[in-house]
């Protein structure tokens, strides 16, 4: 049974969006 599967990919797939979100408004953090 994967019931948490589905859970902990859309966790992560949040993750991702807040991360990109974040580098986009940190565009200086980047190129360290």
């Amino acid at each position: 049974v994967q019931c948490g599967d589905a859970d902990l990919e859309k966790n992560i797939e949040e993750k991702i969006d807040q991360f990109i979100a974040w580098v986009e408004k940190h565009p200086n953090k980047k190129s360290q």
